[in-house]
């Protein structure tokens, strides 16, 4: 996992950054021979026009291409979970759960998604809502792309009860959908990062990687998938009320052994 993600990183990142470089040398030679015009005192108008609207070009490229640069870099740190960064705090989980479905539902509402909420009232968490919000809307992100069959509708649904995670008090959260399913070797990868069945078409690989990540590492729960070909997904989540305490870095001189 740890090769693909270093392979995966260093492959998106070139592109854009490749992009940019190759533009700022482009535009380096364009002024080294605007220079010279402008020595010899023989500029036209329409050799002034033509290097303004390249510059303007050039500079439209290098922006995107390094603020799409820039985005990647934040993706990736996010997937390095620091529970010292997160904000804590006691929430509602009906709350939590409703801020991701109507994020989420925005950008479905002209598909044939439903999405039912079926929350038990009362369940309160001290623990990292920002985390939760993003793994939810991950995950029903995820089932939206990966899940539909053309234009077959697709319900999602998420369920919330009251458990227990190694004798603490929990919920046990279930986000299911009744969509295309995934194939066995399809499910077995599937937190793998950079991992996708949709290379090329605006999968990243990374979304289910950092749910992963969010769940074990900020909020200290457990996932589990069970998923089959033609009969939807079903991921499951047991989540302490009251998440881990972030612990502090521990020095790595007093860490190395004697």
């Amino acid at each position: 996992s740890m090769e693909a993600l270093l392979i995966g990183v260093a492959h998106e990142l070139n592109t854009p950054l490749g992009n940019a470089l190759t533009t700022a040398s482009n535009l380096q030679h364009q002024v080294d021979e605007f220079s010279q015009l402008l020595h010899s005192a023989s500029v036209r108008r329409s050799q002034l026009d033509a290097f303004v609207a390249h510059c303007k070009l050039a500079s439209d490229l290098m922006e995107r291409n390094t603020a799409r640069a820039a985005k990647l870099v934040s993706t990736f740190k996010q997937l390095a979970v620091d529970r010292n960064s997160l904000p804590r705090s006691q929430f509602g989980l009906a709350g939590a759960v409703d801020e991701s479905v109507r994020e989420v539902a925005q950008s479905v509402v002209q598909r044939h998604v439903h999405i039912r909420q079926l929350i038990a009232s009362g369940i309160v968490l001290d623990s990292y809502r920002e985390a939760l919000t993003q793994v939810l809307t991950n995950l029903l992100q995820n089932s939206v792309v990966h899940a539909m069959c053309g234009d077959q509708a697709l319900t999602i649904k998420l369920q919330a009860d009251l458990g227990v995670l190694h004798d603490r008090p929990a919920v046990k959260l279930v986000v299911s959908d009744d969509g295309a399913g995934m194939e066995p070797e399809v499910a077995k990868r599937a937190f793998d990062p950079y991992f996708t069945t949709r290379l090329g078409q605006g999968g990243s690989g990374l979304g289910l990687y950092q749910v992963y990540n969010l769940v074990h590492s900020a909020l200290g729960g457990t996932l589990t998938l069970d998923s089959s070909l033609g009969h939807g997904t079903r991921i499951t989540m047991i989540l302490p009320l009251s998440a881990p305490a972030a612990t502090p870095d521990v020095p790595w001189a007093s860490a190395a052994p004697p």
